[in-house]
């Protein structure tokens, strides 16, 4: 079975390991599980051979592939499991990384800049909506005919991160990889974030937060916008911007960042 990368940390863990404190798994909740909680990997519990605790799905040691192994025994902190469900042991609010900024503000794009000052003046958006910045929607409370710096139009990008990031962190029961956290945050950015009681983006979160496998169509239905006639239609650029996120997800590839 090919498992893919999704985040990596590895520390051998003799020193701390109690399998009294530990409920075992099976295999194949372990490749379910890893992405959301640590799961202990264990090759030989009676002596405590070459224990790891494993956070996403790659392995560096050659010494021991936990995932090849057929003597190893799979193991998760009591209390981080509810039904089908894993949950963190102790969930801590994400946050946006750095490249996830720097894929998002790839993706929206810096439109009607000035040339001459830099300046940078409001636009409509594919579905006719006003627009400024790095996909800001202006309410209607907001007059900026005037213009914003790239500054300002910098502090109204941190400022709309920070409500979505919120809005995400709010309904997530689990604690994904960086690089899933990033990519829903650049879906949930774009499509539409809802409220902290709903979320419009729905299946990747709820699908993370039951331990079931997130499919690239859970990322590529939100391709659609309103045509000429009302009708929602597929938008290519909407499309192509899902598979990136997609990718982003599944392989932890920020190659649109840039």
């Amino acid at each position: 079975m090919a498992i893919k990368n999704s985040s990596i940390f590895i520390q051998p863990a003799a020193e701390l390991l109690n399998l009294a404190d530990w409920q075992e798994i099976s295999r194949n909740q372990a490749v379910t599980w890893v992405s959301f909680i640590p799961v202990l990997a264990v090759r030989n519990p009676s002596c405590q051979l070459h224990p790891q605790i494993l956070q996403g799905l790659h392995v560096t040691d050659s010494t021991f592939d936990p995932w090849q192994d057929l003597g190893t025994r799979y193991y998760i902190q009591v209390g981080t499991r509810s039904g089908n469900t894993a949950i963190s042991p102790v969930p801590t609010p994400m946050k946006l990384s750095d490249i996830g900024v720097a894929f998002l503000k790839a993706r929206e794009g810096l439109a009607k800049v000035d040339p001459k000052t830099g300046t940078i003046f409001p636009y409509k958006d594919s579905a006719g909506n006003p627009t400024i910045g790095w996909g800001h929607l202006i309410h209607p409370n907001e007059d900026f005919s005037k213009g914003i710096t790239v500054a300002r139009a910098q502090q109204i990008l941190d400022s709309d991160i920070a409500a979505k990031v919120s809005i995400l962190n709010s309904q997530l029961t689990v604690r994904p990889a960086q690089n899933q956290f990033d990519a829903i945050l650049s879906l949930v950015f774009d499509a539409g974030a809802g409220s902290a009681a709903t979320l419009n983006i729905r299946e990747p979160v709820l699908k993370l937060n039951a331990g079931a496998a997130v499919i690239e169509t859970d990322f590529t239905q939100y391709d659609k916008d309103k045509g000429k006639d009302g009708k929602k239609v597929v938008d290519f650029g909407l499309l192509k911007r899902r598979k990136l996120e997609w990718k982003l997800f599944s392989q932890g590839d920020y190659a649109g960042a840039s």
